[in-house]
């Protein structure tokens, strides 16, 4: 290939990418629906089931949690009861878009003993394929970082989503500062789905 054509191919080349840039994929849409009525897990011992979604709110799952009460549930994590819901909501949904791939937003806990205010921040991190309970997976992943305001706590967790089944499939936690009992790593043993 001659000089001349090189500059030219390099040209339109640059050309291209000016026009045509690249999308980031970070910037993918990430379609979320919450897990099919009868949807079922189990984690060891045990289970969760699903109802669908709140009429109205399609980012809003019904849910039976470990204990067996029912609760509804935004973007199948965040209680829908929690103080923050809206904003959670809101940030949540810029981060599934696309729109943002990194949103931070306040939740409040209610404790048994004290209400906590927690700092949650979230990051896509890309996909993943994984083995979860004997299934495939194309799995979206994320970084989750909860701190507490009263810097008792602080973690951060690696969360995979398997945006065909509307499930968090699997988490690896680790505490860096305080203790909790409910920020453990898990994975599904049992994924059931209609």
């Amino acid at each position: 290939m001659s000089r001349s054509t090189w500059r030219s191919v390099s040209a339109a080349a640059v050309m291209l990418t000016v026009l045509y840039p690249v999308a980031s994929p970070r910037a993918q849409d990430i379609k979320f629906s919450c897990p099919k009525a009868g949807t079922a897990i189990e984690i060891k011992d045990l289970k969760m089931s699903w109802q669908g979604t709140v009429p109205g709110s399609p980012t809003t799952c019904l849910r039976t949690d470990i204990y067996q009460k029912s609760e509804e549930a935004i973007f199948n994590f965040y209680a829908d009861d929690v103080s923050g819901g809206k904003a959670a909501r809101a940030a949540m949904a810029d981060l599934f878009s696309g729109a943002k791939p990194k949103v931070e937003f306040l939740v409040v806990f209610k404790t048994t003993r004290e209400t906590v205010n927690s700092t949650e921040t979230w990051t896509r991190l890309g996909r993943e394929q994984i083995q979860v309970a004997g299934r495939a997976i194309d799995a979206w992943t994320f970084e989750q970082e909860r701190r507490y305001s009263t810097g008792l706590f602080h973690a951060t967790r690696k969360l995979w989503f398997d945006p065909a089944t509307g499930l968090f499939v699997k988490g690896s936690g680790k505490v860096l500062e305080g203790q909790a009992r409910n920020w453990p790593s898990w994975e599904y043993t049992a994924i059931k789905v209609p």
